[in-house]
């Protein structure tokens, strides 16, 4: 049984809409699906910021193009303090997972 978190994230930046991104050959990686049922989407923007409290620190992740994988898909960006990841990664989860693991010296991975 996996246990399911719901984290409180806040925009800081809301970032762009790139038209060859968004509306061109790789736009369905720049799209996520809130609801299922009515698969509303909801674009993923480049140089979006959000911020995420955990464990008493502000993680602050980045939209950027490109990842370690794909360069026109999107990747993440994570700072907090003076703690980043080096290379974007392919998934916000994967960026602050990161970061926290360099912080605490721990395998706790988030999703």
């Amino acid at each position: 049984m996996t246990k399911d978190k719901n984290y409180d994230v806040s925009l800081v930046s809301v970032g762009t809409i790139d038209s060859e991104l968004h509306f061109g050959p790789f736009s369905y990686e720049w799209w996520i699906v809130c609801n299922q049922e009515m698969e509303f989407l909801v674009p993923i923007r480049l140089h979006m910021k959000v911020v995420t409290h955990l464990s008493g620190h502000d993680f602050i992740l980045t939209v950027v193009k490109g990842n370690r994988e794909h360069f026109e898909q999107p990747g993440y960006i994570c700072t907090c303090e003076s703690f980043y990841t080096t290379e974007p990664s392919i998934s916000s989860s994967n960026a602050i997972s990161t970061v926290y693991q360099q912080m605490f010296h721990t395998k706790t991975r988030f999703s």
